[in-house]
């Protein structure tokens, strides 16, 4: 039963093997599992149907749209299922109905075991040819208790707003079914922490700014003081910073305002300043000069002006 699988994450060190955790339950995205070097493992469980969005033609000659149906829900302890498919256009085999029926032009293929399957190509009355065209379907047959059921009908669309263009010899369709997990499941990844291109990262200090500038009075996004009268905290945003950042702050005649410090991940370059010099005084309205240094990386020197 798939609803009573537990799987386990392991870290593979050379000949070691140490256990991050075991026999979790979580299978439906929770954010329960531990989170272990910056790293937390969400797992989703798939139910059994057919994957639309992955499936398709692989080189594109046929425009024809393929939808799938499940005809017989089996029960996933079954032998050699789930499985997907491949049609391959061009390679001749049998149409089958409780036996043979007709020469066609292509082939179904489990690509989970690599071995052909058994088909029935079905066609409208009064276009038969043995080949795929729209309005035709098809029916993978499987022994289940030594009997042959269908378990799967795929069924070929025109498209609405072009003329359809036939599967050609050599062209492979992918016919994708959502797999649940298994007990014999096993998956192996590898992490690779995260690296900084240090030219492309120069090329963006262009884009390091200062928000709002000029900053009138107070900015709409600074916070509310709910629970006391008079303004809240002013401040003024560095945005799209590197990583690492020091940002030191002067008048035009030269003096030292302050000096910021930025560290943080690749997805956070914002730094907030409050407007408070190092002196512990609010700074005075007028144009400021700032310099940026971003070890490895570069430096800007820019500028900003506040207004009373």
């Amino acid at each position: 039963r798939s609803d009573s699988i537990t799987y386990s994450l392991f870290e593979i060190d050379g000949a070691d093997t140490n256990a991050i955790f075991e026999n979790s339950e979580y299978k439906n995205g929770e954010d329960f599992n531990p989170l272990f070097d910056g790293i937390r493992l969400f797992v989703i469980n798939d139910e059994v149907e057919y994957d639309f969005e992955s499936s398709g033609w692989l080189q594109n000659t046929s425009n024809l749209i393929i939808t799938g149906e499940k005809v017989t829900d089996l029960p996933v302890t079954e032998p050699n299922y789930p499985a997907s498919y491949e049609i391959r256009v061009g390679e001749k085999d049998s149409s089958w109905l409780f036996g043979y029926r007709a020469e066609t032009n292509f082939q179904v293929w489990d690509v989970y075991r690599n071995e052909k399957v058994r088909y029935y190509l079905w066609e409208p009355e009064g276009n038969i040819d043995n080949k795929i065209t729209d309005g035709d379907y098809i029916e993978i047959w499987k022994e289940v208790n030594g009997s042959a059921k269908r378990i799967w009908k795929f069924s070929f669309i025109a498209p609405t707003d072009e003329e359809p263009k036939l599967p050609q010899d050599g062209e492979i369709a992918k016919l994708i079914i959502k797999t649940p997990f298994a007990s014999n499941d096993r998956y192996k990844f590898t992490t690779v922490k995260q690296t900084v291109d240090a030219v492309k990262a120069k090329e963006t200090l262009d884009e390091v700014a200062v928000v709002p500038n000029p900053y009138v009075g107070a900015a709409r996004w600074e916070p509310q003081r709910l629970t006391t009268s008079g303004r809240g905290e002013r401040r003024i945003y560095f945005i799209n910073l590197p990583q690492q950042a020091t940002i030191r702050i002067y008048t035009l005649s030269g003096d030292h305002v302050i000096t910021l410090e930025h560290e943080s991940n690749l997805l956070n370059g914002k730094l907030a300043w409050d407007l408070i010099t190092k002196g512990g005084i609010a700074a005075a309205p007028g144009v400021y000069i700032y310099h940026l240094d971003a070890p490895g990386i570069g430096e800007k020197i820019g500028r900003f002006a506040l207004i009373k």
